[in-house]
């Protein structure tokens, strides 16, 4: 019986480390669309002189990117 409850423990164990893994993973992957975003509105706002609003508008279209044409940073 106890060789029982220790493998369930391992194998919630080891699910949890995977778990946490593809976590880590797509936490990594939402920072780099973060980044991308903030740096591409930076580009946007210093390239053109914009009003506040302008820029927001350009934000919000960079938001808009549908998730299939982005690319992925970790390819």
């Amino acid at each position: 019986m106890t060789s029982n409850k220790e493998s369930i423990i391992h194998q919630d164990t080891h699910v949890d480390e995977e778990t946490m893994e593809k976590v880590r993973q797509l936490w990594s992957v939402a920072q780099s669309i973060q980044n991308i975003k903030i740096n591409l509105y930076q580009e946007e706002f210093n390239e053109v002189e914009h009003t506040p609003e302008e820029a927001q508008i350009s934000y919000e279209k960079i938001n808009t990117i549908p998730i299939v044409n982005r690319v992925d940073v970790n390819a």
